[in-house]
């Protein structure tokens, strides 16, 4: 850990390939950060991460509150993570250290909000043009309450209810801004049939089991297919939301 990074958050579990890549395409600012993967003594890899932010910067000696900002940023990470890689395996938080020293373990308090602009002394290093996509992405969700609201159903347990809930969430969100965004309406209506119908989906349809009136001539998709296609339309609305490589802010939030 550098000497300037006063709180550090020791990561576990997941799959530590993904950051063995993306430590190497961020620096040490911005919204959030992770950098290890080496041993330095023995001169070699291993799968040892931590990630830091600048949201910590205010923070002088609160351990509760670096503790929410910890659990809230590692909540974003796992739903960009989930969303742009369909990274199931979440990561977790190994320690929380402040100045090499662990503190004390607080349970993630079920707050809802943005964290917000990062402080006005920060540099806004996870937003360069050479980072990888998901850093940018937990930076909008630090921001902008539909990166936010998309990102934090990603990260929920994958199934047709909350894939739903994502479909539901893009669609007021282009309304809201105005924007259009290109589906596939054969696959979106295969995508509904599909969440919609217990007799398809089971205990993971949206609604409980009803007998149906008609046959039914829509083809059903697989979860895997309902995974690529609720993803692939929040990739585009994102898109279209903050440029292709999410770095535009727009000034409508």
């Amino acid at each position: 850990m550098s000497s300037t990074i006063q709180w550090e958050v020791e990561l576990t579990s997941g799959i530590p390939m993904y950051l063995h890549q993306l430590s190497r395409e961020n620096d040490n600012n911005g919204h959030f950060w992770v950098w290890g993967g080496v041993d330095d003594y023995l001169d070699c890899t291993n799968d040892h991460f931590s990630f830091s932010s600048s949201h910590f910067d205010d923070i002088e000696d609160d351990p509760d509150v670096a503790w929410q900002v910890a659990h809230e940023l590692l909540s974003l990470f796992n739903g960009a993570m989930a969303l742009l890689w369909k990274q199931r395996h979440p990561f977790q938080i190994a320690r929380l250290l402040r100045e090499g020293r662990s503190v004390n373990y607080v349970e993630k308090r079920n707050l809802h909000g943005l964290l917000g602009a990062l402080p006005a002394s920060a540099k806004r290093g996870s937003d360069r043009e050479d980072s990888a996509m998901a850093f940018h992405l937990v930076s909008l969700a630090c921001e902008y309450q539909d990166a936010y609201h998309l990102v934090k159903l990603f990260e929920q347990k994958g199934g047709w209810t909350t894939y739903y809930k994502i479909l539901e969430t893009i669609e007021s969100y282009t309304a809201k801004y105005g924007l259009t965004v290109p589906v596939d309406k054969k696959i979106q209506k295969g995508f509904e049939l599909t969440a919609n119908n217990f007799s398809i989906s089971g205990f993971e349809s949206r609604h409980g089991f009803k007998q149906q009136a008609k046959e039914i001539k829509t083809a059903s998709l697989t979860i895997e297919e309902g995974y690529a296609f609720i993803s692939g339309y929040a990739k585009r609305y994102l898109s279209r939301r903050f440029g292709p490589a999410l770095r535009e802010r727009p000034t409508l939030r």
